[in-house]
């Protein structure tokens, strides 16, 4: 039998560790939900979005956060055991919310009563599935990062409107939109 691993609480040390800078914690929660990773390589601080290298200045510009703030955060990052492990592995995700209907998808977003209530997804899920529809992407906003998480869902083809009030009854949601 293995010994089960000492869960870590994430976000507490993350805001634990940046208290003092708000500018820093958001430059760390800036990152992650661009699935930017950090990495020290031949002495050398450096930003990936997957296998493409992307210049400080670059996230600087596009985030409109200081480059001295985003250097600063990056060693940080790097020189920090436990942010080094996690910002190395993050990888993007590409969201089809945006571009699904173009493709003849169907796109819903779920607008939570309480993001941290448990079921909501597995609920939508199961009335989509219960309707023959095969689900291709689901993005989940994390409520540590964002002020009103939502999740979108994409769908192999378009939702028929007449499921909005089965979804709407899944315990813990209060809207959903159809994109």
């Amino acid at each position: 039998m293995s010994v089960p691993e000492k869960r870590i609480n994430f976000w507490k040390q993350i805001e634990e560790k940046f208290q003092k800078s708000p500018s820093k914690l958001e430059t760390i929660k800036t990152l992650i939900s661009l699935g930017i990773s950090v990495r020290k390589e031949y002495d050398e601080i450096r930003f990936y979005s997957g296998s493409i290298e992307i210049k400080s200045n670059a996230i600087s510009r596009g985030t409109e956060i200081d480059r001295r703030v985003v250097a600063e955060v990056a060693g940080i990052i790097v020189n920090d055991p436990l942010l080094s492990e996690i910002f190395s592995g993050i990888k993007p995700i590409p969201d089809l919310s945006g571009i699904g209907a173009k493709f003849g998808f169907g796109v819903i977003e779920i607008i939570p009563v309480e993001a941290s209530t448990p079921g909501i997804i597995a609920g939508v899920l199961d009335v989509i599935a219960s309707s023959g529809l095969n689900v291709r992407q689901v993005i989940v906003d994390d409520p540590e990062i964002v002020r009103e998480p939502r999740a979108k869902i994409v769908t192999d083809r378009p939702v028929d409107p007449a499921l909005i009030p089965s979804i709407r009854n899944v315990a813990g949601v209060r809207a959903v939109v159809i994109l």
